[in-house]
């Protein structure tokens, strides 16, 4: 009896002790997680998997991967394999663990590449989208301009290119705006009694970085780790560009612009743009300030009742987004020019959408332009894409479907698609920021 005890007990102990030393090797913990909603911006996703090899035993993997067009399998001698993927598929995939000449399959996983994804960030308040950067891979950080009775805050969040938030946190800064971010430092201005004192806050210390004082200030603009531009108008209406460093002193003279509104900026080496509108009796016309070199070498302006509020710069030419009056209905239209680097007009056209359009954002990416707004459709403001090449002749729009007004801010143009940043309003509540993701294949090839 003691005997068949003994036999029993062994027999258990080694079957146990296979069970367990199967499971060893058997694939786990998985990324993507499973049936996780992914967007690579660089057109891969990462694969990788976890086993337990406690006795560091020789081992290979054989990876499959199944995406709705056809099946493929590698061998591997890595837990991790960069895999090319296209929007708008779900992908299933499965690791088995090849140990000498037994195998330890694991189970199959899911992902999905979206065409289109919609995520919001909020506060029980007034939530505005301020501005961006793309901080690393699938990276993004925000900041959001948040308002509450008798309270103003920003925030700063951290979320993925598939818009899951990772974090959060809160620039405490009394009568401080932000205006634009660059890595641990953030720009903007005190405002005290009616003006603005161009200011920085880095590790939650404030620095005032010149005494000159702004009735109006825009976004600056980053010129290197050391210096940037600020744009703005003096407290006597003057519109100026001023070059600093982040000591506060200035490292050239106070540059005086023509009289015209400044709405935007946009530079490329020495050539430097400044984007607005100019008052004239009772109507306001799209103006814009041509610099060579912070001299000015041109100012022009259209005859037409509108203004600009983006521009994009490039080595061949000058590209420029804003709203003018349609001339078929008491509603806006988009304008998008381009001119040479001279300053001189190559072309115009309009952006008709059969609503009210609102500019957001302008990009040139490639051979094209491609530009973000909103327009009045259905009851609401939806967001779309337009696409054009650089001489304004092939035209292609996304249009967006919301159930609430959504106007965009800023867009960023991944190897996958498109990512467009901006605020939606829900009538009689409040606001939120939202990110919308687009494959780049809803703007033709």
């Amino acid at each position: 009896m003691l005997r068949n005890f003994l036999l029993t007990f062994l027999l258990s102990v080694m079957l146990f002790g296979f069970a367990f030393g199967e499971k060893k090797y058997i694939p786990y913990n998985p990324s993507p997680s499973d049936n996780e909603t992914i967007v690579p911006i660089n057109g891969e996703v990462t694969l990788s998997w976890d086993i337990s090899n406690p006795y560091n035993k020789t081992i290979s993997y054989l990876l499959e991967i199944e995406d709705g067009d056809g099946k493929k399998s590698y061998r591997l001698k890595e837990n991790h394999f960069k895999l090319a993927v296209s929007p708008g598929k779900i992908y299933r995939w499965k690791v088995t663990t090849i140990v000498y000449d037994k195998t330890y399959p694991g189970q199959f996983w899911n992902f999905t590449v979206p065409l289109q994804i919609s995520s919001s960030f909020g506060t029980a308040g007034w939530d505005y989208f301020t501005t961006l950067e793309y901080a690393e891979k699938d990276i993004f950080r925000i900041v959001i301009k948040s308002l509450e009775p008798y309270k103003k805050s920003f925030r700063v969040i951290r979320i993925t290119s598939a818009g899951e938030e990772l974090g959060e946190t809160t620039l405490e800064a009394t009568n401080f705006e932000v205006l634009a971010m660059n890595g641990d430092r953030f720009f903007g201005a005190i405002y005290d009694e009616s003006v603005y004192l161009p200011a920085m806050i880095k590790d939650g210390l404030v620095n005032i970085l010149t005494d000159k004082k702004y009735s109006l200030l825009k976004e600056p603009k980053p010129l290197g780790n050391n210096t940037f531009l600020i744009l703005g108008k003096t407290q006597d209406g003057t519109p100026v560009l001023q070059k600093l460093n982040l000591t506060g002193s200035s490292t050239s003279s106070i540059i005086k612009l023509p009289p015209l509104e400044p709405e935007t900026l946009s530079f490329k080496n020495d050539l430097t743009i400044v984007a607005g509108f100019i008052k004239k009796d009772s109507e306001i016309l799209p103006a814009v300030t041509v610099l060579k070199g912070y001299k000015i070498t041109r100012y022009l302006e259209l005859p037409m009742i509108g203004r600009f509020t983006d521009a994009f710069v490039t080595k061949n030419g000058i590209y420029l987004l804003g709203e003018i009056d349609s001339p078929f209905d008491q509603d806006n239209d988009l304008l998008l020019v381009k001119l040479d680097p001279m300053g001189h007009l190559l072309w115009k056209i309009s952006i008709d959408n059969d609503g009210d359009d609102i500019a957001g954002d302008i990009k040139v990416f490639g051979d094209n332009v491609i530009v973000t707004g909103s327009v009045y459709r259905d009851k609401d403001y939806d967001v779309y894409l337009f696409k054009t090449d650089l001489d304004g002749k092939s035209r292609y729009v996304y249009y967006t479907d919301s159930d609430t007004d959504e106007f965009a801010s800023e867009l960023y143009i991944g190897t996958l698609g498109y990512h467009i940043f901006g605020w939606k309003n829900t009538p009689g509540k409040k606001s939120d920021v939202f990110m919308r993701f687009i494959y780049k294949g809803a703007l033709g090839k």
